[in-house]
């Protein structure tokens, strides 16, 4: 951890109090917000059986503890990094027992004593030399149970050689990480009484998520995703897929004589014989997607993303009885595993994403839907988060504070269409299948009755911003009228009497006020966009402060 994060974990009393100072701090810039707090770096967690005891130790990977616990686990969290500890304590939240241990030390539990013990070995190392790390491992056996399992993590910093030369490591540290990313699968573990069953890498593609598949398909893998960076595809056509991947997690037993063939939970819930290894991606913030041949399972990482899920299969059942109902992938339902409940969708086959073609399917399915309703804007969900507590505070932590309360104000009573929204439609929630239907996903935010303008116009910036325009940009553009095309057009007919600066407004204020969370509790990074945006909006929208007239007085 950076000392800004270690002096400022020790001084916190509270995570609300640390969270507000990595959100507005000039010492969290937002690749740092990301590598401590994204919790995709928990999604190691879907390889636990929910209702283990698990030992977590020392891993340094956000949230890992907190999911553990949302997974069913009796977590017990062990680290030499006292600041660490206590950042992972008041942000994610505590571990049933959390202890402060010393590496080269035996670990103060009795034998055979935990299901699971997560380790780092590239934490390890950090700290231990080769023979210190020997000794860790095979203290790691000895509080294993009979027939538990270590998943042992390990870094490749050769994924660094094609970064920031100021950040790259030297020659000796290359080689000590091949060696590192080498070895636990096999003779560092088995000289420490482990045996590797199973290695699972990430998948090289986005950097903020993680997609596991096993070590044997990534070649395959590689091979199929057109997604993949260049390199990455031409390291695995040559056999030299392992290289690219950033780290690995192994997953060893104790002894030598145990079943090799070790089910991961992705090969338990997605159940398809046809497809041995089903890939784990990390989605968004809080799940974990496991993607089988007939079912696309999504797997909550915390518990709040438990109740996130089941709101999502209820908005896609209520979603069939709207005009969005042709473009379901099917009937979504809730199942559990253990104590943990988890989604389960229809797989959509379809090849790699192609942006023109989703664009162009987006703009065909916007335009096809009905016309909706007229309505005041106070009928609408957007307006009632927008009156809440909730609102209010989201609104303040994200610089929008007078552009509510100028909305309050004077936008109650503008008549606008109003009917089912998607909420969060952008090409990159459409599917084409190979039968070339498009299918959209991600129904979280889905609204009986809301403004159409917030589908038209957030499908329209959207597009903006994936031509390298930031989204205050796009905004401004919209408003300004220099926001050409088929969607920018359609969102200004769906503005009824609002002003094109308040309907703009309406879709800022939305993006900030829809999560069930505060923003600067887990995705503090986002907050930047948003505050520059709303610095320029607020002086076209607050009165006295200028501004375009109602859609249609110019």
């Amino acid at each position: 951890m950076p000392a800004s994060a270690v002096a400022a974990s020790l001084r916190s009393v509270s995570g609300d109090e640390l969270m507000a100072e990595v959100s507005g701090g000039p010492l969290w810039p937002a690749d740092l917000q990301r590598r401590l707090l994204h919790p995709s770096g928990a999604a190691a967690a879907v390889l636990l059986e929910p209702g283990s005891t698990v030992l977590a130790l020392g891993t340094g990977w956000p949230a890992l503890v907190a999911s553990l616990g949302a997974f069913g686990g009796h977590v017990t969290y062990g680290d030499w990094v006292y600041s660490r500890m206590r950042f992972e304590t008041l942000v994610h939240g505590p571990a049933d027992l959390a202890v402060q241990i010393e590496p080269s030390a035996a670990l103060p539990w009795d034998d055979g004593v935990f299901d699971r013990v997560y380790v780092d070995a590239g934490e390890v190392d950090c700290v231990l030399d080769p023979a210190g790390r020997r000794r860790l491992l095979t203290e790691v056996g000895r509080v294993l149970a009979a027939d538990g399992v270590a998943v042992v993590g390990t870094r490749n910093l050769l994924r660094h050689l094609r970064g920031d030369r100021s950040a790259r490591p030297r020659a000796r540290e290359v080689l000590r990480s091949v060696r590192a990313f080498r070895h636990p699968s096999d003779r560092e573990l088995r000289r420490s009484g482990l045996t590797a069953a199973k290695a699972l890498v990430p998948f090289p593609r986005r950097h903020r998520w993680r997609w596991m598949v096993p070590v044997d398909g990534l070649r395959a893998q590689l091979r199929q995703d057109r997604s993949a960076h260049p390199i990455a595809r031409a390291a695995g056509r040559a056999g030299l897929a392992a290289a690219v991947v950033a780290d690995q997690y192994v997953l060893a037993r104790r002894g030598g004589g145990q079943d090799r063939d070790l089910p991961t939970i992705a090969e338990r819930l997605a159940g398809t014989p046809e497809l041995r290894s089903p890939a784990m991606l990390a989605l968004s913030d809080a799940r974990v997607a496991v993607r089988g041949t007939r079912e696309f399972l999504k797997i909550p990482l915390t518990r709040d993303q438990h109740r996130a899920l089941a709101r999502e299969v209820e908005n896609i059942t209520a979603a069939r009885d709207t005009p969005f109902a042709p473009y379901l992938a099917g009937p979504a339902r809730m199942a559990r595993y253990g104590g943990l409940p988890y989604a389960v969708h229809p797989a959509v086959p379809h090849g790699a994403h192609e942006a023109a073609r989703a664009d162009a399917a987006l703009r065909e399915i916007l335009l096809g839907l009905p016309a909706g309703e007229t309505a005041s804007l106070r009928e609408t969900a957007v307006w009632r988060r927008l009156t809440t507590e909730h609102g209010r505070t989201e609104a303040m932590d994200t610089g929008m504070g007078p552009l509510r309360r100028a909305l309050l104000e004077t936008a109650g009573d503008a008549r606008l269409p109003v009917g089912p929204s998607h909420g969060d439609l952008h090409a990159g929630n459409v599917l084409l299948g190979d039968d070339e239907r498009p299918v959209l996903v991600d129904w979280n935010r889905f609204e009986h009755r809301n403004p159409l303008l917030l589908d038209a116009l957030y499908a329209a910036l959207d597009a903006r911003r994936q031509q390298g325009a930031p989204l205050a940009t796009a905004l401004d553009d919209f408003v300004s009228g220099r926001l050409g095309g088929a969607l920018a057009a359609h969102a200004l007919g769906l503005l009824g009497t609002l002003s094109v600066a308040e309907g703009a407004a309406l879709l800022l204020l939305d993006r900030a006020v829809s999560y069930g969370r505060r923003r600067s509790r887990y995705r503090p990074w986002t907050i930047p966009p948003l505050h520059e945006a709303a610095e320029m909006l607020t002086p076209v929208v607050v009165p006295g402060g200028g501004g375009a007239g109602r859609a249609g007085a110019d």
